[in-house]
Parts: C-alpha cells; structure tokens; sequence
C-alpha cells in the first residue's frame, strides 16, 4: 500500500493562487484512496481518520484545490495507516 500512497502523492500538483498561497489539487488515484481508508463519509470519520474538516473533504471530493499544508498532512496520514 505504501507504494500506492507514494505514487498518489507524487501526482498531486502545487500551484499559487491569486492571493499567492500554495495549494495542491489531488489527483484522482490519491482521493480512491483516501475514500478507501475511512468506513464512512461523515464529518466524524472524516476528521477523525483524516484530520481535515469536513469542508475540505467536500473540496478533495469536488477535485478542488486545497493547501498544500494539508495535502501534506494527509499523505503523512495515510502512511500511518
């Protein structure tokens, strides 16, 4: 699992915003496996597994960009596991 998790993060891809912030847009594999490792898509789970709010779930899930902090905190996360 662990090289399926660093073949996900390498493919997420860090840009700037218009206000110069570095966020990170996740690529589609990593989000499969962020779904796969939590037993339920409540806000509850979600934090708790995750450490995200469930707001930026709603992002990852959009395929919207999020942080580039927290894109890193979730791989760190999920290597955990």
């Amino acid at each position: 699992m662990v090289k399926s998790i660093e073949a996900a993060a390498a493919a997420y891809t860090v840009t700037r915003n218009d206000r110069n912030i570095r966020c990170a847009r996740l690529s589609a594999e990593f989000i499969s496996l962020l779904r796969g490792s939590i037993p339920a898509q409540t806000q509850e789970c979600v934090s708790d597994r995750l450490g995200i709010s469930g707001n930026t779930w709603v992002k990852i899930k959009r395929g919207h960009p999020i942080l580039e902090s927290t894109a890193e905190r979730l791989v760190a996360r999920l290597e955990i596991v």
